[in-house]
Parts: C-alpha cells; sequence; structure tokens
C-alpha cells in the first residue's frame, strides 16, 4: 500500500496531464471508502492543492472531489487541512473556476468537510 499511495502522489505532479488526472481520481477513491489510508495520504494534500488550479479541467474537478473526502471518515487529517488552508483554496475555487463541474465539486467537498467538527 505504501509504495502505491506514494507512487500516486508522485503521479500527481507529473508533467503529463492525464497522469495528474488519473492520479488525482485515484486518490479521491482511496480516501473515499475508509479512513484507513488517511494518514498515508497526508503528503497528498499539497499536491491536491495544486491541482486545483491544474490547466486541464477533469484534474481540478478530481482534486477538488479528494479534497472533500479527506475528512468523510476520520478527524485525523484535520490540523494539516487547517495548515494548508485548505478550505479556503476550495471556496476560491467553487467561486471562481471557470467551469461549472469545478465548482460543484468544489462546493460538495466544502459541504463534505463543514461537517468535520474539528475543522
Amino acid at each position: 500500500k505504501d509504495l502505491i499511495l506514494s507512487g500516486l502522489i508522485k503521479c500527481m505532479q507529473d508533467n503529463d496531464s492525464n497522469v495528474r488526472k488519473c492520479a488525482s481520481y485515484a486518490v479521491g477513491n482511496a480516501s473515499y471508502h475508509s479512513g484507513e489510508l488517511y494518514h498515508k495520504l497526508k503528503p497528498a494534500l499539497p499536491c491536491l492543492v495544486d491541482l486545483l488550479r491544474d490547466p486541464v479541467t477533469k484534474t481540478r474537478a478530481n482534486a477538488a472531489s479528494a479534497c472533500g473526502n479527506l475528512g468523510m471518515h476520520s478527524p485525523v487529517l484535520c490540523s494539516d487541512i487547517k495548515k494548508m488552508k485548505l478550505v479556503a483554496h476550495l471556496l476560491e475555487t467553487s467561486c471562481h473556476d471557470a467551469q461549472a463541474i469545478v465548482r460543484v465539486n468544489a462546493i460538495l467537498a466544502l459541504r463534505s468537510l463543514c461537517q468535520v467538527e474539528e475543522l
């Protein structure tokens, strides 16, 4: 698991836009079903924030969705989410992204994170 997750995180920084798009989707899936992998996904937070400004719409949408999954099952990442100002980045994205799907995914991520008491 460690090698796979570290590889995915590295792929989110790849020069190939398709690799970044798929990696952000996979990280979102890894965090969707349980909080078991949250502590291993901590290094993904800066990458996800960066991908909210990716030139590819689908990558930005995937990154926003993945961000919303990071607080669904456990508060383990809450202090890191606060340090990264993730909520502020999602709010900025939800208000100013040019594409509706990205704005919607950012709003859904905010809704998910707002349900976490520790945030």
